[in-house]
């Protein structure tokens, strides 16, 4: 079984080159439309119990807990990749706006930046309605609306056995959602 996980965990790194850390949703609706899937951390951990499961592991009758964030946007526009954006020949127009949304995103050292970059963010994203998202190696504009965000505290339910492909949506539960 070792020696399976291990090929499979190789595969698995080699298949997926993203990271992401947001949903983008067209709205808050359980069937709303999905721009972009969330590519981080936490999925690997669930498809890892699920390859598990499927090599026959059982799991006691326990889940697993993740924070959710998820943006809800009108459809997004490809502004580019890296180099068509910041190359030499790149727009620098457009590059320094990039720059300038991320900005705030950085960890703070003091209460009065922490506050400071929490109003930039709050400038941008619900009063000017603009998130930029870099996602599979290119960059996205996405025309943010209302609600605008969503933090939710997802539990997740380990598999049980190889009949149950994945923890579909109605066997997540979300609780203390927080919508801006």
């Amino acid at each position: 079984m070792f020696n399976q996980m291990s090929k499979w965990v190789d595969y698995d790194n080699r298949t997926g080159i993203y990271y992401e850390t947001w949903v983008v949703k067209e709205s808050p609706e359980e069937q709303a439309r999905v721009w972009f899937e969330a590519y981080e951390c936490s999925k690997f951990v669930l498809r890892l119990y699920q390859k598990l499961a499927d090599m026959g592991a059982v799991f006691k009758k326990i889940q697993t807990n993740y924070t959710t964030l998820t943006v809800f946007s009108g459809e997004p526009v490809c502004l580019g990749n890296e180099t068509s954006i910041f190359g030499p020949q790149g727009n620098k127009t457009l590059a320094m706006a990039i720059r300038d949304f991320y900005s705030p995103f950085v960890p703070s050292h003091s209460v009065k930046e922490f506050f400071g970059n929490f109003w930039r963010m709050f400038d941008k994203v619900i009063l000017k309605r603009q998130f930029y998202l870099f996602y599979n190696l290119e960059y996205w504009f996405l025309p943010v609306k209302f609600p605008f965000v969503r933090i939710a505290y997802e539990e997740i339910p380990l598999p049980s056995s190889k009949a149950r492909r994945r923890n579909p949506p109605s066997q997540r539960t979300s609780a203390n959602a927080i919508v801006l």
